[in-house]
């Protein structure tokens, strides 16, 4: 039945275009006054609508060809058999339009025909493009800190399923420093697990938060207010944009920790080497990184003779300015080395255990742990290693798996040809002995990076 309604039409295109999917897509055939045109709406993978119109073609190029006009009329309409359709003629009084209407309907007779005169189809299906609401939510690509203080790409919440246009949205991000390409602001649609990449926009800004209101302009198109810089479209390959991505987030809350732990047992001369060593370490970790707390952990050998005492791990100052810190360094040299007690291992097992459990899982800032001894850990029970096991049965293995985003490093007394698996991954960032220490390569190693100078190309999660 043909109806001269306005309204009807806009509800119709708006039945037809919600029902459409990225297999169904939707074909509307305007016939007016000077020619056929039509308009093919599909779905997007995002879950956005979208519109291709054809050329229109005058009724002379349909009736006036050496071809039957209705053959030429059914095939330039376009309608596929397995496809939606909508005939809207909104020219009722002009005798082609009218004819072709009618080779149209005799073709697709289940294809529902609105009369609209006057109608500007391709305005009415922008509109109901734009008013549709979301099939899929709409994230902003942030990241956040996993457990092991590795970066991981993440969705931070925009639009739920049915938000319509102009819908606003709160939310707090915050800035590394300044990308020289630009902060990527990237919008997803979300579905089945998956998330589709919408649009990708970029802004130099400074490192800091930032309060924004993101606004859905419609289906597809999200607009971000209340940044300093104006958001311009990215070109950049995704790839390229996710492999800019740090190995590590560092805190830009709190100041960077340096764990140093050093064996005091052994020879005057030997621990005078080792303490030295430490406080140039320290030194240049602090001219390097602004801001730094340090820790500073004394250890020695266990006691296995019920008439030897056993001397504990020592904290001698935890997270303490650098100052603190090598006071307690110089404290060590005066008071003198503990005496060797058991030769072929030491205390690291129970150093990590209580390097661990001060931490309490990944740390906040950028840690590292520098080892500065030369004896092995003891193993956690008999039968391990030729070695006695631990008074407290404690496992250094299972204590370096409780301290995730920690960067180790460590420097040996000399040169091993085969070193100990404790002191491979205590070493695992850089491994070196008293003689060969480059102290600015292995502040470099250490990665106590200023939490201000981390790049990274993606917004964070205003925690993070």
């Amino acid at each position: 039945m043909v109806e001269p309604d306005n309204d009807l039409l806009l509800k119709l295109l708006a039945d037809a275009v919600g029902k459409t999917t990225e297999s169904q897509r939707l074909t509307i055939v305007g016939l007016g006054a000077g020619g056929l045109s039509s308009w093919e709406v599909h779905r997007e993978p995002t879950g956005a609508p979208g519109g291709v119109r054809r050329p229109v073609l005058s009724w002379s190029e349909l009736f006036e060809g050496p071809f039957p006009p209705g053959q030429v009329v059914v095939r330039a309409a376009g309608i596929q058999r397995d496809a939606s359709a909508v005939l809207v003629c909104d020219a009722p009084d002009d005798r082609h339009a009218v004819q072709a209407l009618e080779l149209l309907r005799g073709a697709y007779p289940s294809v529902p025909v609105i009369a609209s005169r006057g109608a500007r189809i391709g305005e009415i299906l922008q509109r109901v493009i734009a008013d549709e609401p979301l099939t899929r939510p709409y994230d902003l690509v942030v990241l956040r800190r996993t457990v092991s203080g590795r970066p991981l790409l993440s969705g931070l919440p925009l639009f739920p399923v049915g938000a319509r246009r102009g819908d606003l949205v709160d939310l707090v991000i915050r800035c590394g420093a300044e990308e020289p390409h630009g902060t990527v602001f990237a919008v997803v649609a979300a579905s089945d697990r998956r998330f589709h990449l919408m649009s990708v926009e970029s802004a130099r800004l400074t490192p800091g938060r930032y309060e924004l209101t993101a606004e859905l302009r419609r289906p597809g198109r999200v607009r971000f207010a209340g940044l300093p810089a104006e958001l311009r479209r990215d070109h950049r390959p995704w790839n390229s944009l996710v492999s800019a991505i740090p190995d590590r987030l560092v805190s830009s809350t709190t100041p960077s920790h340096l764990i140093c732990a050093v064996e005091v047992s052994g020879t005057g001369e030997r621990v005078s080497e080792r303490l030295s060593r430490l406080e140039r370490v320290i030194r240049a970790a602090a001219e390097r990184t602004d801001p730094i707390v340090v820790s500073v952990i004394s250890y020695g050998p266990h006691s296995f003779e019920r008439a030897v005492p056993e001397a504990l791990v020592d904290v001698g100052g935890w997270m303490v300015p650098t100052g603190r810190a090598l006071e307690t360094v110089r404290w060590l040299r005066e008071r003198g080395p503990l005496a060797v007690g058991y030769p072929v291992a030491a205390q690291l097992e129970c150093v990590l255990h209580e390097v661990a459990r001060r931490i309490g899982g990944a740390p906040e800032a950028a840690t590292a742990l520098l080892t500065i001894g030369d004896r092995p850990a003891h193993p956690p029970r008999a039968g391990l290693g030729g070695r006695l096991p631990c008074p407290h049965r404690r496992d250094w293995a299972e204590a370096l798996r409780a301290c995730p985003g920690v960067v180790f490093a460590a420097i040996r007394d000399r040169p091993a040809d085969q070193v100990e698996p404790v002191w491979h991954r205590l070493g695992e960032a850089m491994l070196t002995d008293l003689d060969t220490l480059d102290v600015p390569a292995l502040v470099r190693a250490l990665e106590l990076i200023p939490p201000a100078a981390q790049r990274v190309p993606f917004p964070l999660m205003a925690t993070e």
